[in-house]
């Protein structure tokens, strides 16, 4: 599944920039610790992944999440300070509820606790 992670991010990436290098290794790395360390479903990661490359053009002034992340550590970094996960969750209230569990054991399926 890591692997899978990695190809996934890595086609979208490749979209953006066709002669990026990826650094294959480093990322599977990065990838087993959001799954190992972090608990979070790959097949979620896998949704997040693909709503961080979405189609953006209908918002000139906005590039979109894939201008921000970019590789998994720092799609790691934002899902653990929740900035990503409130976002994707926002959006996908009109579709269905997606819960994400981050390292501090809360609920944030509905945005940061306390500030709903």
């Amino acid at each position: 599944m890591i692997m899978k992670l990695v190809r996934q991010m890595e086609k979208h990436e490749k979209k953006h920039e066709p002669k990026k290098k990826i650094p294959v290794e480093r990322w599977a790395k990065d990838f087993d610790a959001i799954i190992r360390i972090d608990k979070q479903d790959p097949d979620v990661i896998s949704r997040l992944i693909d709503w961080v490359y979405q189609d953006t053009s209908d918002k000139p002034d906005w590039k979109g999440w894939s201008s921000v992340i970019g590789c998994p550590s720092k799609l790691r970094h934002h899902i653990n300070n929740s900035k990503l996960i409130h976002k994707m969750n926002t959006a996908s209230k009109r579709k269905q509820s997606t819960q994400i569990v981050v390292p501090d054991g809360k609920d944030w399926s509905n945005g940061i606790p306390g500030r709903n």
